[in-house]
């Protein structure tokens, strides 16, 4: 495994993540989502827990859910994490990323 990943779960690593910027946003903006970073961790963990496989697969990011966005979902978001692991040489593969309507997510 390689080495750059092995604290990926070091509370430093999500404070860094996560809770480092917190009050700054809030005071900025007046609300803060730490939905991206815990989505981003917890594709982090897949991977840890693959053993280094080439591919992973998350069949939980859909870019709309019936017209409606989550933030850690919006297509910079993905492309983010796509971007990061690409950089250790594995793809993340999401599949229903482009299906936006919860029926066909229902019939699949």
């Amino acid at each position: 495994m390689d080495k750059r990943l092995l604290d990926i779960f070091a509370p430093r690593f999500w404070w860094e993540l996560c809770g480092r910027y917190t009050t700054h946003f809030i005071k900025k903006f007046g609300f803060f989502s730490h939905c991206v970073g815990c989505t981003f961790i917890s594709i982090l963990f897949a991977f840890r827990l693959q053993n280094y496989y080439k591919v992973i697969l998350s069949l939980a990011e859909r870019e709309s859910h019936d017209g409606k966005s989550k933030v850690n979902q919006i297509s910079i978001s993905l492309n983010a994490y796509q971007y990061f692991l690409k950089k250790f040489d594995i793809e993340l593969f999401l599949p229903l990323r482009h299906i936006k309507s919860g029926e066909e997510i229902e019939a699949i």
